[in-house]
């Protein structure tokens, strides 16, 4: 058996040998074009955000084509970091649940855009951990973007990159452990227990039956080193549901390879399922495998809450009423 010194030198030598693949052919150059614009992308104005949004609904852009048409195509086009009526402003904050402010140890990272009614949700989402037992901060942003004083934003045009973008906000604002929820996540487990999970395995997360030979595409294996041939052996994992132990060497590798793909390879997000399969090869190439199957874990009808051993129900209705069926 390989000792974790040597299975990390093995995967980081493969990596590098990914990025030496080329960046540019990965790259978007109108995206980069439209943040040049950006006087200060630490500090993006209302005007900034405009021209950002502006761009993907009608700019170029090279790769959208191969998103999923049935739903992840649209919310591309039609992203939005602004509100869409003047009660609608742009909110951030850290909110400090049965502990002090001071505090570093766990960390619930929030993100929603002005969709449907994410924002809604989102606020009834941080009502809900508020009012539990969970001890620990809760890291949120309605709108804009996470992370802009580490120069995220030149991310914006990248599918579902504000879920890196808000680990590693936690990261550089010093927590030790951080979960991501998508907005439409209602939690019916004590969170503290899935940071306990966190903290022993390095990372938390769900593994679904399907695999990379449905839910990827050959370019998109290609931009992170993947034999499109062997994309039915790397199984999917739940992104909407997602932890690390940002202190264990295997968590904070998996960040760094997350944040290189995104810097470096972002073409690897244009799939049918864009940042879940940017993150099932990472776990995969890492290791990181022995995930809980989702089954009898999560569920996405209401009426199935109350079966014994579910852990989190996902409120796809809540969030986008209109959910084609």
């Amino acid at each position: 058996m390989l000792s974790l010194r040597s299975f990390m030198l093995r995967t980081k030598l493969l990596f590098l040998a990914i990025a030496c693949i080329g960046v540019s052919a990965w790259a978007d150059k109108y995206a980069d074009q439209v943040y040049s614009k950006i006087k200060d992308i630490r500090h993006p104005t209302l005007k900034d955000y405009k021209r950002i949004q502006k761009y993907l609904s009608k700019g170029e852009r090279p790769f959208i084509d191969r998103l999923d048409g049935w739903q992840y195509k649209g919310k591309a086009r039609e992203f939005r970091f602004i509100g869409r009526n003047p009660e609608e402003s742009i909110e951030s904050g850290i909110i400090p649940v049965h502990c002090d402010s001071g505090e570093r140890e766990n960390c619930i990272v929030l993100y929603c855009s002005f969709n449907h009614e994410y924002p809604k949700c989102l606020k009834q989402l941080i009502e809900r951990i508020r009012n539990s037992s969970f001890k620990g901060h809760i890291l949120y942003h309605v709108g804009g973007w996470p992370d802009v004083e580490g120069k995220a934003l030149k991310f914006a045009h990248i599918p579902f990159a504000f879920k890196l973008c808000s680990f590693r906000e936690a990261q550089r604002l010093g927590y030790k452990r951080a979960l991501w929820l998508d907005a439409a996540i209602v939690p019916l487990i004590d969170l503290n227990d899935v940071f306990s999970v966190i903290g022993q395995n390095g990372c938390f997360t769900f593994a679904i039956d399907d695999t990379l030979s449905t839910l990827c595409n050959k370019k998109a294996c290609r931009a992170m080193g993947v034999d499109f041939r062997q994309a039915h052996l790397i199984h999917g994992v739940l992104a909407g549901i997602l932890g690390f132990d940002f202190q264990q060497p295997l968590a904070q590798e998996a960040i760094k390879r997350w944040y290189d793909i995104t810097k470096y390879h972002e073409e690897a997000y244009f799939s049918p399922r864009g940042e879940l399969c940017v993150i099932s090869v990472i776990f995969y190439q890492l290791g990181l495998t022995h995930h809980p199957n989702v089954l009898g874990k999560v569920t996405w009808e209401k009426e199935e809450i109350q079966q014994p051993g579910l852990e989190f129900f996902v409120d796809k209705y809540a969030v986008q009423p209109n959910w084609p069926n």
